[in-house]
């Protein structure tokens, strides 16, 4: 059955290679390569008056995409005429039939439909669209936030190194997840997460042939392919894929620097490593201990003076001891608290599951220069200290500090110096603050040093060599505190200083050049395309984010609030608009708003999911195949400029992520379906590629339609990130755009690119190649030598969201690199043609 299941998806994969992914006119090259055409596509091209305008007129040596605009004398383009490929079945208008030669009409006018001045413009043909990285339009490498996210009770990370470099978790909602290397200063050094690829190719191969077993018995290897066959990593950024993440309450940093860390995604909530070279390695499971499932194992880990590595467990009441590998039980408890054990135990404690006591991490241990063992209890709210044999040699319920006594109710962060012998406690105060306390012995558990710190501090680590106590704060700072032996010395990095995005989704350009992001922070953030301005916007209730432009520069968005989900307007500079007489859009019987788009006469097309019946859905929640009317959950409703309902339900679809319409009024849709993202991985057998076919951008008439009936013109399949109808808010939606050539361009998170479709639904190009934080972009896509794999891109991408295109400028928002990128479009073969008098 596995051989069968083997040459199924061979066969699969050499046809998606072939093919393109199913999709007319796929195109497959990495970004800035014309994948073996020729450069010297125009073979011929002309331009002649004539009665009504310019007859344009060329021919290619093969079929190609092709884009005509008419510029003027200082290179702006005043009419976008065509864009899309020729010599191919299906061409998009005003390219006729399937020829390779091919005649345009340009009329004399702008696009805005006025007569201009035809004496000082050219005819611009370009062919082979192509992009190279520009610069970060947007990216603060020593920028961080949403280490101290609440999201399910799980605050981010963090651990120090041998070499004293900070390891910080960042995450957001239940999927995003990165994590990041500073020096002591607060100074991006490098990214862990996602992993770079430029290592021994040794070390990649065996990476790459490394299995992993995901929820709930799905077996493969890490090594995966992109369109174009180059080796990546299975998964990064999968919605809903629950593949690998560093989404963790604890971690810490063995000895030779194996990262350890606790990995609470849904389907996970094991222990996983990542090895020296900065690759997974083998996932460590649960503790041995654990005979019994729960949502949430809020494990915390503490480093021994001698490498091996200490667990608690507040669910089951047990304290762990496991060697350097974190992979062995060690044997080194005689006791089991004052009670002595007729033979040694990896274990202090009774293992029994608990639904009480407060699971939080927050809850911490460590171990400190002697072997002592320091554990905050959440059963008892107390603090604990055994001895490395397990004794217990004290119990303490209050601290004595400088102004008075501080119970551990509220949970207490612990981390210990073994070179001074130091313990350090980072407990919650009242009056809504923090205390760091130091510790040199726990004898009556006297406090020799305190500091205040927020009330948001969390997590605390410390950095052996020069004594220095990092503390995770949930207002998106460091705390860093230095210990000078007799005084605390506190600094605070912000990091969210000179222009930090963090995890960038959705982004909009308007004409001007403005750009509007949206990021995990609470706000709304316009920035030009240099990247200079940069002003943030903030609403409570702000919904799924989608941002849509008007011609008039002003921009609407949805919001959540009160109850209610409405559409609202904004002029540029962030203050509310009118439609008509009404201050928002309200729109009814909604489950969630998926996107938004305005046509050129004002009216406001909006995506819409309705709620359903559970027992319909859940027929169909596992089957990413689903079609028939009654599964039609979604809708896109038109509404007036001036707020008022014009057509209800324009399409009908199942999952629809963002609408947007060409300039003939088509409307386009991703859908998404029913079926949720991990039964879609699971359907896909954890392939990457045959993934990203169940979604399809889907083009709809003018006048409407309905999924695979009438007025749907076409699909085309091969787009991931996504949030289907059953994904909820769970995964974030997809967007995407029409630029003013009328190409669509959309991201494919899952093969990390980007590509650009045309209106006759030919891919005509995909963009960017797998690459990481410590990628600087302009690599020219060069590989490991004797392999495929690209170690450094010409465009990086990790986990690539919104797109927008501006004049020449393709932005793309990567998720995981906590950046924009901008990058030149252009093309391998270009004229231009004088016209004549």
């Amino acid at each position: 059955m596995q051989r069968k299941m083997y040459f199924v998806f061979a066969a699969f994969l050499i046809f998606c290679l072939a093919n393109a992914g199913g999709a007319p006119g796929q195109k497959v090259s990495p970004s800035g390569d014309d994948s073996g055409i020729s450069v010297k596509h125009i073979a011929a091209s002309s331009i002649k008056k004539v009665e009504k305008g310019y007859n344009i007129e060329f021919t290619v040596k093969k079929s190609v995409d092709v884009t005509i605009r008419i510029v003027d004398s200082k290179g702006e383009v005043v009419r976008h005429l065509a864009s899309g490929m020729v010599g191919t079945s299906k061409t998009p208008k005003p390219f006729e039939g399937s020829s390779t030669s091919q005649k345009i009409l340009w009329d004399g006018k702008d696009d805005a439909g006025k007569t201009v001045d035809a004496s000082t413009c050219k005819a611009l043909i370009g062919a082979g669209i192509n992009a190279k990285f520009d610069k970060f339009a947007l990216w603060n490498p020593d920028g961080f936030g949403n280490t101290g996210n609440s999201n399910w009770a799980i605050p981010g990370s963090i651990a120090v190194n041998q070499k004293g470099e900070i390891y910080l978790v960042q995450q957001f909602g239940v999927h995003m997840s990165s994590m990041r290397v500073f020096d002591r200063e607060g100074k991006f050094v490098k990214q862990v997460y996602p992993f770079s690829l430029d290592k021994s190719k040794a070390a990649l191969d065996k990476f790459f042939r490394k299995n992993r077993t995901i929820w709930p018995a799905d077996t493969i290897n890490w090594g995966a392919v992109d369109w174009s066959g180059r080796p990546v990593p299975r998964a990064v950024g999968h919605s809903a894929f629950y593949w690998f993440s560093v989404r963790s309450p604890s971690m810490v940093i063995g000895l030779d620097g194996r990262i350890f860390y606790v990995d609470q995604v849904p389907g996970h909530q094991l222990i996983m490593q990542i090895d020296p070279e900065g690759l997974p390695d083998d996932d460590l499971g649960t503790p041995p201990w654990v005979d019994k499932g729960s949502f949430m194992r809020s494990w915390t880990l503490a480093v021994g003076p001698e490498g091996d590595i200490y667990i608690a467990d507040n669910m089951f009441g047990v304290i762990g001891h496991l060697d350097n590998k974190c992979k062995n039980p060690v044997k080194s408890f005689t006791f089991n608290g004052e009670k002595k054990l007729g033979s040694a135990s990896y274990m202090i404690g009774e293992p029994a599951f608990r639904n009480k006591g407060n699971y939080d991490p927050m809850w911490g241990i460590a171990v400190d220069k002697e072997g002592n063992i320091w554990l905050g209890d959440s059963t008892e709210n107390c603090m604990k200290i055994y001895r490395k044999d397990g004794f217990l040699l004290g119990k303490f319920d209050k601290v004595k500090t400088t102004t008075g006594d501080i119970t551990f109710a509220e949970g207490v962060s612990l981390a210990a110096n073994h070179k001074t012998g130091a313990v350090y406690a980072n407990i919650k105060a009242p009056k809504g603050v923090s205390k760091l306390l130091k510790f040199n012995t726990w004898k009556d558990l006297k406090v020799v040093q305190e500091i205040e710190l927020s009330g948001a501090a969390r997590k605390i680590a410390v950095d052996q060599e020069a004594s220095i106590i990092w503390a995770v704060d949930g207002q998106d700072t460091l705390i860093r505190v230095t210990d000078t032996g007799s005084k605390f010395e506190k600094k605070i990095i912000n990091g969210v200083d000179n222009k930090t995005l963090k995890f960038p989704g959705h982004l909009t350009v308007d004409s001007k050049g403005r750009m509007y992001i949206r990021d995990a922070s609470p706000y709304f953030i316009q920035s030009d395309v240099d990247g200079n301005a940069f002003k943030k916007f903030s609403w409570w209730g702000v919904g799924t984010a989608y941002i849509g432009v008007d011609k008039q520069d002003n921009f609407y968005t949805m919001i959540y609030e009160k109850k209610k989900k409405e559409i609202w307007k904004f002029t540029p500079d962030g203050k509310r608009a009118k439609f008509g007489t009404l201050e928002a859009i309200s729109i009814e019987n909604v489950n969630e708003l998926k996107g938004i788009d305005i046509a050129a006469n004002g009216d406001i097309y909006c995506a819409i999911t309705e709620p359903q019946d559970a027992k319909l859905v859940n027929e169909v929640v596992g089957n990413p195949d689903t079609i028939g009317d009654k599964y039609n959950f979604s809708r896109i409703d038109v509404y007036g400029a001036d707020g008022i309902l014009k057509k209800n339900s324009i399409v009908k679809l199942q999952g629809p992520n963002d609408v947007k319409l060409d300039r003939d009024g088509n409307i386009y849709t991703i859908e998404t379906g029913t079926c949720h993202g991990a039964h879609k991985r699971r359907a896909a057998k954890l392939d990457n590629l045959k993934f990203t076919m169940y979604n399809k951008l889907m083009k709809f008439s003018p006048t409407g339609g309905i999924r695979d009936k009438t007025g749907h013109i076409w699909t085309v399949p091969g787009n991931s990130g996504t949030s289907s109808y059953t994904c909820g808010g769970e995964c974030p939606a997809a967007e995407f755009m029409i630029d003013a050539d009328n190409l669509i361009w959309l991201h494919d998170q899952e093969v990390f690119n980007v590509l650009a479709v045309d209106t006759a639904g030919n891919i005509i190009t995909r963009i960017g190649a797998y690459g990481n934080e410590d990628n600087k972009g302009g690599g020219n896509d060069e590989v490991i030598p004797g392999t495929k794999i690209v170690k450094n891109p010409e465009i990086p991408l990790s986990s690539p969201y919104g797109v927008a295109v501006w004049k020449n400028y393709l932005l793309i928002s990567d998720m995981f690199t906590h950046r924009i990128l901008r990058c030149k479009l252009d093309y391998t073969d270009k004229t231009e043609l004088t016209l004549p008098k």
